[in-house]
């Protein structure tokens, strides 16, 4: 993450989960001052270029997007 993104860490409770025998786990973030559009693109474009994921892994971005 830090290669993409300001990362601060705080200790909360993470959970592994599993899908079909692979393992995942979630990061989730808050946007403030873009819209969610540009974030994933953004986010997109910088993983595809400077993060080297080992064999086997792999990014798959999902959003929740809640209008008010």
């Amino acid at each position: 993450m830090y290669q993409v993104a300001d990362v601060s860490i705080q200790e909360s409770v993470n959970q592994i989960q599993r899908d079909d025998a692979k393992r995942r786990i979630i990061v989730g973030f808050n946007v403030r001052g873009k819209d969610v559009q540009t974030i994933v693109k953004e986010l997109q474009d910088k993983i595809g270029t400077q993060v080297k994921m080992p064999s086997g892994y792999y990014v798959l971005l999902m959003v929740e997007h809640l209008k008010i």
